[in-house]
């Protein structure tokens, strides 16, 4: 039997111990007052953590808890000792568990309650055209409020909210400092609030979004994980990819199997909506193309050399499992003491204790493939001379008192655990139990001798069992009992329109009570519950005293409990949940896109819509498609639930309705005239492919110098330098439509006679066999968003008049932008709500 003098010298031998997994394991944590009362919000900063773990918190009033982040309302004004004691376990390699422990500790200071706690200064602002929009909403409609906005630039204002017009683009630091005047203090109360704001001249709040991702091959097959990099985005956001081969997805991080080798053309098209300070909504569209190389499969992606080992007293045992029996392998290991073996499983004795690199190598034939697959994998193996297994098994536990009724949690401090452990207590009052964790409640007061015993099995790679006991004992103390601990004041209450409500749930129904309610006006009730009407606006503390007499106690129990609440005259928090939204038709089909603008929500909140043709749905931004063109009257309900500090729900309801125009069906929209080109010496060559390969096309270009083709694809020979409209328009009859459909796309095409400044750009690189594997994984976009097919040579990119001259070896692929700023001929407009 080991004792705690046992237990000190594990640890002390520990603490020196050169290389121990648990130095890495840090507690800590930081606090924040969630109020200007006695709440505290803990974060938990504990770094180096392994695979479980657990954490209990003293905060050196009596209480404790087991939440990662838990906020703890603290008694009254003080300093108080919180400590964190976090428990963690580390899963090696091969199978065995090392347990470690750590605390931290901290004074947290509580201070009295802050009448001014409840006033801030923040605002919302909007970047346009002329200017910026600032907007600030009061927290408390009934005070009497000044403001004074400092724009960054030497100018000021002092309205409730404000425009202001920048003579220059830039960033510049906007404050708030509001200052309000409550009924109930003498004293005026002041907040401020600071934020960078930027703007553009003639800018738009599109500007700022910008599609992009970049790719990686999940594995040697077509499987590809898309990573979605697009910045700028609004308050809501939705997705729509094309991978190039006739399939899309509206998931923002998706993974595409593509159905074979080859390059495919996937673009991203981001819609985004930003709501402005008044409730509008403005939609931003942006796209972004990047050709995606799928290579073929690798046969050998099944094979891998990963193994286990188990350490034991004459040596080390090595195992490895073939993923596929029916292959035929060799093996070839090497132990890092320049010894080798050739067989599947292997033992070896080292001569000296130490760390080694031992790796394996292992090759399979198949009956498919006409050349064998090899893997080889490594890793760092320690043996020490006479160690055995269960050396490594120490029980152990801490204990802590939740209250002052002889409850005593138990947390498991064991370390060195095998594969499966089971555990026995013995709490030295005649009672046992087998969880893990447990929590028992003593007969009386005392001191108990408490004992753990901890039986592990270790599983070796050939399956043998090593069954391996270790013990550990300490004392217990349990003080009194409090017979009055479980009496608490905690109340509920509401806020209405003509007052707040005011509710207390007795624990003991046959006891005997008294209450006494005080409001913080000078005011009192004495009733179990109460209503209480307060004269004027305002943040009040408000304390309820219970005293209680039960049949087996000869003096009575007292409890109190204080909150702060809040009451504004015929204030109401529904008043602020607003239902909306915005339609766009996401196709000539009939599908609508409906883009929920709902403001002021609580908590948690459902959606109901009714989309006037009999049908329904819950999603917060649905997708519909209407039976017929015509127009429905489309309604939202939304239901939100507010938590009110002292935990009551107030459930809210408003509903919006509107008209929505659903047009006839387009049987065209699938077809584009889009195309390709690229500029060489002796002229231009352009491409086009048309999306559905099953119908029939006619084609004709207009090159721009009144000339013209009717091939698919076409090469043109200018005769003289310059910039040409060149548009193609297309024809196409499908199986399943009596008329055909028609499509024309045009581009500024600028040819330079004898040579183009690109030509003298020839991409190229090197490779080795050692790192060709990275050359599936995709850097990050450009910022210029390029997109080439494969062959086509480099080519001048056409600009806008507004933008400076620049030289540029790449064809732009636009994205959808506002039509508010000039464009290429590339880009396309949209409109905007």
């Amino acid at each position: 039997m080991r004792h705690l003098t046992l237990l000190a010298a594990w640890l002390l031998s520990l603490s020196v111990a050169a290389q121990n997994i648990c130095d890495g394991f840090n507690t800590g944590f930081v606090w924040t007052a969630t109020s200007g009362a006695s709440g505290v919000q803990f974060s938990n900063t504990t770094t180096g953590t392994g695979q479980q773990t657990t954490w209990q918190w003293s905060f050196g009033d009596g209480t404790t808890s087991n939440d990662a982040q838990p906020i703890h309302v603290f008694p009254g004004p003080g300093t108080y000792e919180v400590c964190l004691t976090a428990t963690t376990i580390f899963i090696t390699p091969n199978g065995a568990a090392i347990t470690c422990m750590d605390e931290y500790c901290a004074p947290v200071v509580v201070v009295g309650v802050n009448n001014c706690a409840w006033l801030n200064a923040n605002f919302t602002w909007a970047s346009g055209v002329n200017g910026v929009e600032f907007h600030y909403q009061p927290p408390t409609p009934g005070a009497q409020y000044t403001y004074l906005w400092s724009f960054g630039d030497g100018s000021t204002a002092t309205t409730q909210n404000a425009f202001h017009t920048y003579t220059s683009s830039g960033t510049y630091e906007v404050c708030l400092t509001v200052t309000a005047w409550t009924s109930n203090s003498t004293t005026p109360c002041t907040a401020t609030s600071c934020q960078a704001v930027t703007w553009s001249a003639g800018g738009n709040v599109c500007d700022g979004f910008n599609t992009g991702f970049v790719w990686t091959a999940t594995s040697g097959a077509s499987g590809v994980q898309f990573s979605n990099t697009t910045t700028g985005t609004g308050q809501q956001t939705t997705w729509q990819w094309s991978f190039g081969d006739g399939t899309t997805s509206n998931d923002a991080q998706p993974i595409h199997v593509f159905p074979g080798p080859g390059t495919y053309e996937v673009c991203l098209t981001a819609t985004t909506i930003f709501i402005t300070p008044n409730g509008a909504a403005i939609t931003c569209v942006d796209e972004y193309c990047a050709p995606v190389v799928v290579v073929g499969v690798n046969n050998c992606a099944w094979l891998n050399a990963n193994f286990t080992w188990a350490s034991g007293v004459n040596g080390v045992e090595f195992h490895y499992q073939p993923p596929t029996p029916g292959a035929q392998y060799t093996y070839l290991w090497s132990f890092g003491d320049g010894s080798t073996a050739t067989t599947q499983n292997a033992f070896h004795t080292y001569t000296s204790s130490g760390t080694y690199e031992v790796c394996l190598t292992v090759t399979a034939w198949t009956s498919n493939s006409t050349t064998p697959c090899t893997a080889t994998s490594c890793q760092a193996v320690t043996w020490s001379a006479g160690g055995n297994v269960c050396d490594g098994l120490n029980a152990g536990f801490i204990s802590t008192a939740t209250s002052a009724t002889g409850g005593v949690q138990f947390s498991n401090a064991t370390t060195g655990t095998g594969q499966q452990t089971t555990w026995q207590w013995s709490f030295g009052d005649g009672t046992t139990s087998n969880d893990a964790q447990p929590f028992h409640v003593f007969p009386g007061p005392g001191t108990y001798e408490v004992c753990l015993t901890a039986v592990s099995i270790f599983i070796t790679p050939n399956g043998a069992a090593i069954t391996c006991v270790d013990e550990f004992c300490a004392p217990v103390v349990i003080g009194g009992v409090n017979n009055c601990a479980w009496l608490n004041a905690n109340f509920t209450w509401a806020s209405g329109a003509n007052g707040v409500e005011f509710h207390y749930q007795p624990q003991e129904a046959s006891a005997q009570y008294t209450y006494l309610w005080s409001f913080g006006d000078g005011t009192s009730a004495t009733t179990q519950n109460a209503f209480h009407a307060f004269t004027t606006n305002g943040i009040y503390e408000v304390c309820l005293t219970v005293t209680v007499y039960t049949a087996n106690s000869s003096t009575p129990c007292t409890a109190t409990s204080c909150q702060a609440v809040s009451w504004s005259g015929g204030g109401n928090v529904c008043d602020g949940l607003n239902a909306g939204f915005i339609s766009t038709a996401t196709s000539a089909t009939g599908g609508v896109q409906f883009s929920n603008t709902t403001t002021g929500t609580g908590q948690q909140t459902t959606w109901q819509w009714s989309f006037g043709d009999g049908t329904t749905s819950n999603d917060a931004q649905p997708i519909h498609v209407f039976p017929d063109p015509g127009t429905y009257e489309v309604c939202l309900t939304a239901v939100s639930i507010f938590i009110t500090p002292n935990g009551a729900a107030i459930t809210c309801v408003d509903e919006y309705c509107a008209p929505v125009v659903v047009v006839g069906v387009n049987n065209c929209a699938w077809l584009n005239a889009n195309f390709t080109w690229a500029s060489g010496a002796d002229g231009v060559e352009f491409h086009y492919q048309p999306p559905t390969p099953g119908a029939q096309y006619s084609y004709l270009w207009s090159f721009g110098d009144g000339s013209t083709a009717t091939t698919q694809n076409a090469f043109h020979t200018y005769t003289s330098s310059g910039t040409y409209e060149v548009c193609l328009t297309v024809t196409a009859w499908t199986s399943n439509s009596t008329t055909p459909c028609t499509a024309t796309s045009c581009q500024a095409v600028t040819w330079s006679a004898g040579g183009n400044v690109c030509d003298g750009l020839n991409a190229g690189f090197t490779w080795n066999a050692a790192t060709a594997a990275a050359a599936s994984s995709s850097p990050t976009p450009p910022a210029a968003r390029v997109s080439r097919p494969p062959g086509s040579g480099a080519s001048a990119m056409a600009l806008p008049a507004t933008m400076p001259s620049l030289s540029m070896c790449s064809r732009v692929r636009a994205p959808t932008r506002s039509a508010s700023r000039p464009c290429p001929s590339s880009f396309r407009p949209i409109a905007r709500r």
